[in-house]
């Protein structure tokens, strides 16, 4: 399912990971998308500690974390093959991943 989401005033489809298996794969060893593209993340509730890594994604990425009304709680850059770990300590309940 592709998801059409408005931010800072630019359009992006977004592909919806909604499933366990999805939000584990998330853009991993994708080696190209379209500036217009990313992922949103949708999870069955809102919880701190969310934990991203960028090992095996090939394209640095804003990674923005959304509590439950789709408000921006945090964004963070993640750089392409990090293996640091990128974490949001407040509650969210969507990320969305676009490339930076």
């Amino acid at each position: 399912m592709i998801k059409k989401i408005k931010i800072k005033n630019k359009m992006y489809n977004l592909k919806v990971a909604s499933t366990p298996s999805q939000q584990k794969k998330g853009l991993s060893n994708i080696k190209k998308i379209k500036k217009n593209q990313g992922m949103l993340f949708c999870y069955d509730a809102e919880k701190p500690d969310r934990v991203f890594t960028m090992k095996n994604t090939y394209f640095d990425l804003w990674i923005i974390f959304l509590d439950k009304n789709f408000k921006e709680v945090k964004i963070q850059k993640g750089k392409a093959r990090s293996t640091k770990s990128i974490k949001c300590d407040v509650p969210s309940h969507y990320v969305i991943e676009i490339p930076a």
